[in-house]
């Protein structure tokens, strides 16, 4: 991957931060059987590189330990890191659109997948008066489970990624911190790593086969703001959430390197929410600064069996005034 990227030209980067490759995926309307052995990457070495590296910025820090985190993650071919096969998807897939139940509007107009992918955007804001409906709420959160297919479909192991919800403002559910688990047998290990004295309630009116429980029923807004380094976003959505990893058991069994396939899995959650927010006529928006010492004992977790790796926050937005916003991909 880094021949194919240029990433392994290191006089073009003695000057700069040096990037790191991770995955390559290959999108096409067809089965892709892949280039003969050796034949892609034979072309690129017979190729001519032009251009050279620049810093990131004047004055850029530079992060030691993003480094070090990057060295000790590497596949080195040692390990037992699964594989990622091709996943088969439909090129024509098709999604409706429903609205919130109250509020003032969405930013998205009726429409397919194609549209929903076009406009999705990232929420700078939220109204902090908005609710969403319970049944779309499941909704979403069935499209967050492994078997929902696509974008899941992609990853080749067993899920490791699981939710801790905190929800604010859903029609029907009770305000409280929840748990989405993601796989059954990932129940038990959960219920042992967090606060023995949550309830672990299934809550009214949720499909008995959606893995969803109620830890503790509180006014979570403020936890969450805190948690999310004091920003409103985290707690002026309908629900905001921070994505579990089965952090020791997964590294053990797959070795260090699963390390990246844990950020892979949550990066498909969380690009998998952009989507049904949008759907649902809201928006949604990941939250990459979040304390997570604290949301691991708002949890009950005091060891490394699960860890939170990113958060995320669905809600109805705010435009910002200052900003402009423009068509994607206007040459299609």
């Amino acid at each position: 991957m880094s021949t194919l990227l240029g990433l392994d030209r290191d006089a073009d980067f003695a000057d700069a931060e040096r990037e790191e490759p991770a995955c390559l995926a290959v999108v096409s309307p067809v089965a892709f059987k892949g280039a003969p052995r050796g034949g892609l990457r034979d072309a690129v070495l017979a190729g001519a590189w032009t251009g050279r590296a620049n810093r990131l910025s004047p004055g850029h820090v530079q992060w030691d330990r993003i480094d070090a985190v990057a060295e000790a993650s590497r596949h080195t071919g040692s390990t037992t890191s699964a594989p990622i096969r091709c996943a088969s998807v439909p090129l024509t897939p098709s999604v409706e659109v429903r609205p919130v139940s109250t509020g003032t509007g969405g930013p998205n107009k009726p429409g397919g997948a194609t549209s929903l992918i076009l406009q999705r955007r990232s929420a700078q804001a939220m109204d902090g008066r908005s609710s969403l409906d319970r049944d779309r709420f499941v909704f979403i959160l069935r499209r967050l489970m492994p078997e929902s297919g696509p974008p899941f479909d992609a990853l080749d192991w067993d899920p490791c990624v699981h939710l801790a919800l905190f929800v604010h403002r859903v029609n029907g559910l009770e305000p409280g911190i929840y748990v989405l688990v993601r796989t059954p047998g990932a129940l038990t290990r959960l219920q042992a790593s967090l606060h023995r004295d949550f309830g672990w309630i299934r809550p009214a009116g949720v499909p008995e086969d959606l893995p969803l429980y109620l830890l503790a029923p509180v006014d979570c807004r403020r936890i969450a703001r805190q948690l999310s380094c004091g920003q409103d976003i985290a707690a002026d959505g309908f629900f905001s959430l921070g994505m579990l990893a089965d952090f020791d058991r997964s590294l053990e069994e797959r070795g260090a390197s699963f390390y990246r396939n844990l950020y892979w899995e949550a990066g498909v959650i969380g690009q998998a929410l952009y989507l049904e927010a949008e759907a649902a006529a809201a928006r949604g928006t990941g939250i990459g600064c979040f304390f997570d010492d604290g949301v691991h004992e708002t949890l009950g977790i005091s060891d490394h069996r699960f860890q939170s790796l990113y958060h995320f926050t669905v809600g109805m937005p705010v435009d910002d005034a200052r900003l402009t916003t423009s068509p994607g991909y206007s040459w299609q």
